[in-house]
């Protein structure tokens, strides 16, 4: 049997606070390298440096995870938009079967019938009966 996607894709924000800690670790690492092998030089000015690289560049790690955590978002919604159409589609078309082949069989028995009474036969065509399908359950995804 196949699973319905979820609204919300499960996706773990983790390996993107992982990589921000880590690059503003290597930040303070490379502060403090910089600061015992250049001990002349003014410390406001490598720590602001430093961290011009450091701090975008995590701004930019969070960004990229809001961005796909947004894509996987909109991408299972279309999967359950698709998925219910389909199903949507299949009923249809056994509805739409259903009701041509019982067309066929009616046209079918009225021929039998009115080909025995051109040969003389004095028997009723047969009545039809027309079953309705039973309707395939759709279900609906609510956000």
């Amino acid at each position: 049997m196949a699973t319905t996607p979820s609204l919300t894709a499960p996706s773990s924000a983790m390996p993107y606070v992982w990589a921000a800690v880590i690059v503003f670790l290597v930040g303070i690492i490379l502060i403090g390298v910089v600061l015992a092998l250049r001990p002349q030089y003014d410390p406001l000015i490598i720590v602001s440096s430093v961290m011009g690289f450091t701090l975008p560049f995590c701004a930019s790690i969070f960004a990229f995870m809001k961005s796909q955590e947004t894509h996987l978002t909109v991408n299972s919604q279309l999967t359950a938009w698709k998925l219910e159409h389909s199903r949507m589609d299949h009923a249809e078309g056994v509805i739409s079967g259903t009701a041509t082949e019982q067309a066929r069989i009616a046209e079918l028995k009225l021929a039998t019938a009115t080909a025995a009474a051109a040969l003389g036969s004095t028997g009723q065509p047969l009545p039809v009966e027309v079953v309705a399908p039973v309707p395939i359950p759709i279900t609906t995804v609510k956000s």
